[in-house]
């Protein structure tokens, strides 16, 4: 079965549209772009956009039953992070 959608609500979104979806920045999307970690996105030339199920799935995906389990997650996301960072420093240093 397929999803219903609001009249209004667009089936993708602007990364500002993205971020007021999922009460962030749009500054922590672009960083989460370029670093991974964030939602399932689309490039299209310049243009960015977030399919609302993506959005959707992204926060179901990001859902912890405890802080403990959150702080796992969020340690695991630093360190790729870090990892990627180096990896970006290495290459222009070269």
């Amino acid at each position: 079965m397929s999803q219903a959608k609001a009249p209004n609500e667009p089936a993708y979104f602007r990364p500002r549209l993205a971020a007021d979806y999922l009460n962030t920045s749009t500054s922590t999307l672009a960083k989460r772009r370029l670093y991974g970690g964030g939602p399932k996105f689309s490039r299209i030339g310049r243009a960015i956009r977030y399919a609302k199920a993506d959005l959707d799935e992204f926060m179901a995906l990001s859902a912890v039953s405890s802080t403990t389990e959150g702080s796992a997650q969020i340690k695991q996301a630093n360190e790729k992070t870090l990892r990627l960072r180096q990896n970006v420093c290495v290459e222009e240093s070269s």
